[in-house]
């Protein structure tokens, strides 16, 4: 956050969100609005011209940078936003939103791993038309990947993929998560490995998502799974905190 105000980045998005209520506020306002522009607005089936959808307007919310779709995209339906509006309602937006205000606490419990690299087996899938991925540092960390995290099976850019996908993609993420999970598997029995098989989305902040995910199954497209996957498969647990975007 600090370098975030010595950058004069004063209307980043994560800055924005740090005030409680204010962001709770724009967002609980309408539920169903929120989710129908936040969802499509950060997919690869918007057209945008400006890229850095992170920076507000001065004196603007958070959804004033959004587009409020005339038609909802083929992957998203009016039954999972139904779905998503009634589940969201039942505590609004706060919870997601307290993970922003935790961050600079979070770098500080996650001190003691500074420098440490992921070992474990791991896969990596986002969207071509991520704004993380296409942000300032999104390339300069996937290339840093090499370093950070070595034993990187897979690095898959989804073309023509925004910020979710998992709705955007359910068929492809299915097969390609299907397919390092055998080859895990597979090494694993050939090596005779003793340690349990773990999954750990590291990106997806909420462990109520599924690790599989269908087109059209309100319960696989909760609001709270986004951004990237990132699926080191674990011998020892991590810290719940590690999250990618």
């Amino acid at each position: 956050m600090r370098l975030l105000r010595e950058q004069g980045l004063h209307t980043y998005y994560w800055l924005y969100y740090q005030d409680v209520g204010v962001a709770d506020a724009e967002y609980d306002r309408n539920i169903r609005e929120s989710l129908r522009r936040t969802l499509f607005s950060l997919s690869g089936d918007v057209q945008r011209k400006d890229s850095n959808i992170r920076i507000l307007k001065p004196g603007k919310g958070v959804l004033d940078n959004t587009i409020n779709p005339e038609k909802l995209p083929a992957w998203l339906t009016e039954t999972d936003l139904d779905y998503m509006t009634t589940d969201m309602a039942n505590g609004g937006f706060r919870g997601g939103l307290n993970w922003y205000r935790n961050i600079d606490r979070n770098w500080e419990l996650l001190s003691p791993w500074a420098g440490a690299v992921i070992q474990q087996p791991a896969l990596f899938i986002a969207g071509s038309e991520d704004h993380i991925i296409n942000g300032p540092t999104g390339k300069t960390q996937m290339e840093a990947m090499k370093t950070t995290v070595p034993n990187l099976q897979r690095q898959l850019l989804l073309e023509g993929a925004g910020h979710f996908v998992q709705q955007e993609r359910p068929h492809v993420v299915n097969e390609t998560l299907i397919q390092f999970l055998r080859r895990v598997s597979i090494r694993r029995s050939n090596e005779k490995a003793e340690y349990p098989l773990a999954i750990l989305p590291s990106s997806i902040r909420y462990l109520r998502t599924p690790p599989l995910f269908t087109q059209g199954s309100p319960s696989s497209l909760p609001f709270r799974a986004p951004g990237p996957l990132f699926v080191p498969v674990a011998r020892s647990p991590l810290p719940r905190t590690f999250a990618a975007n």
